[in-house]
């Protein structure tokens, strides 16, 4: 006979950010019976234990313990700066991607078409804006695109994506709770290896740097860790070292050459209003955000420690267009997973590898949007 902790039960509910009428609902069994769980009148059957394992997103093993284990740090804080622990939201939905990454590596293997990511490694020994120009090469991007007048931000952003998603590399862009300060993560210690992207961050010129940025930690082999590239320089040297490099890469893959006449008055600039309509002015040109042209400009030695200092002490918003959210629910699911991986997906449910429950779990969506999905994502090829 099966032996379940009811304080597992709990724990696994509860860390998965979910409600008990959640787990009724996903289950499709009633209040009593979830009751008598909890209070260990009763046991989940092993087929009841597979469904409550996927839905909270954690190995079946876990269930059979005595009692909830202590969870391991699940990725590497390299935010800068002063943070609080990360919320029960933030942790669920690290927990979520990682089980995605992990079931997206089995089915893989499962089907005979692992895809290792197409990446040339380097180390932080390597100057970052050497490496920023190689990969424009790999990628196919010169600048001239980069700095075309009528290429919007969101267009630039894209474009990005679908050239370092040729890489093997699936991109993600999930809502992540603002208050964390985590702009995006990376994972690595699985193929396929994925960057992630927050999907709360509005501001498409900073969803662009955190791309490069997390794509940087990739070619480092240095993933597996959250980050805030946009801000001021602060915390342990060693994280300062690899963020500076990370931010370096993104900004020079970027940037070409800023007129001398502009370079002037950046080096001679004393105050925020000596330098900012130039900064704007660049902001707009290499689709970067300001927070992000300052702290390159500083750490190209262009700009003072004082303006540095100056523009991060003022309650700045990041310059950019908002990015446009689109109001149906399954074309959500295709911003947030990308059309590559929900194809993969579906060509394995065909293929008889996974079920259409499974699909489901996959992609957290809905009955009613799963046919919606994939005829989006057919009309596309």
């Amino acid at each position: 006979m099966l032996k379940i902790s009811p304080e597992v039960l709990k724990w696994a509910i509860t860390t998965a950010n979910l409600k008990e009428e959640d787990i009724i609902k996903k289950l499709n069994i009633s209040k009593k019976k979830l009751d008598e769980w909890l209070s260990g009148k009763k046991i989940p059957t092993f087929n009841e234990l597979e469904k409550l394992s996927k839905i909270t997103k954690r190995e079946i093993s876990l269930f059979f313990l005595d009692r909830p284990p202590q969870e391991p740090r699940m990725l590497l804080d390299y935010r800068l700066g002063k943070h609080n622990e990360l919320s029960i939201k933030s942790l669920e939905i690290i927990r979520r991607i990682k089980y995605f990454q992990k079931e997206i590596h089995n089915l893989y293997v499962e089907t005979n078409k692992s895809l290792p990511p197409k990446i040339e490694y380097f180390n932080l020994n390597i100057s970052p804006v050497d490496v920023a120009s190689k990969y424009r090469n790999i990628l196919r991007i010169n600048k001239e695109i980069i700095s075309e007048k009528n290429l919007k931000d969101e267009k630039i952003f894209d474009l990005l994506k679908k050239k370092i998603e040729q890489l093997n590399i699936i991109i993600l862009n999930v809502p992540i709770p603002e208050e964390d300060g985590i702009k995006g993560f990376s994972l690595s210690d699985l193929e396929p290896y994925i960057i992630v992207i927050n999907k709360s961050d509005e501001f498409i010129k900073s969803k662009i740097f955190t791309l490069l940025h997390e794509f940087a930690h990739l070619i480092l082999k240095q993933g597996n860790g959250f980050c805030n590239p946009e801000i001021l320089d602060s915390g342990h040297e060693d994280i300062m070292k690899l963020e500076r490099w990370c931010n370096i890469f993104a900004s020079h893959f970027l940037m070409e050459k800023i007129k001398d006449e502009e370079l002037i008055v950046l080096k001679n600039g004393k105050t925020i209003n000596d330098v900012d309509e130039i900064i704007k002015k660049l902001s707009e040109k290499f689709h970067l955000s300001k927070s992000a042209l300052y702290i390159t400009l500083y750490q190209d030695g262009i700009l003072k420690k004082e303006i540095l200092n100056e523009y991060f002490k003022k309650e700045y918003v990041p310059v950019g267009k908002k990015f446009k959210r689109r109001p149906k629910e399954y074309k959500k699911v295709i911003e947030e997973y990308g059309e590559k991986t929900i194809k993969t997906i579906f060509e394995a449910k065909d293929e008889g590898y996974i079920t259409t429950n499974d699909v489901l779990t996959l992609l957290s969506i809905k009955v009613k949007d799963y046919e919606m999905v994939r005829s989006f994502v057919n009309s596309r090829e």
